[in-house]
């Protein structure tokens, strides 16, 4: 369960995980375009149940395409990339980007 609404720059609590995200802009990490967010946690956790990690990281995906969803206007988000950047037990951070799907 997500407590919140997400919006830039933030922490949020997810299933009792405490995850810090924000945009990053385009073009400043190398291949990464578009809308590109990140996902930040530092639970030794969720560095040792990899299925609970990256279901609480698509539970926050799934929310910021819901909040950026303009159905009625034909506009969505599409995720176009998804990967793990780093990965201890310290740190856990994982990269998203987005497209804009418009069919106008």
């Amino acid at each position: 369960m997500i407590e919140g609404e997400l919006k830039n720059n933030n922490t949020i609590k997810v299933d009792n995980y405490y995850v810090d995200y924000g945009r990053i802009p385009s073009g400043l990490i190398e291949g990464w375009n578009e809308i590109v967010f990140y996902f930040k946690t530092s639970e030794e956790e969720l560095f040792n149940d990899i299925k609970k990690y990256e279901k609480i990281i698509q539970q926050l995906i799934n929310q910021l395409k819901e909040q950026n969803d303009e159905s009625e206007h034909g506009v969505s988000w599409r995720e176009t990339r998804k990967e793990a950047v780093k990965w201890n037990e310290y740190c856990q951070i994982t990269l998203v980007s987005f497209r804009v799907r418009d069919s106008y």
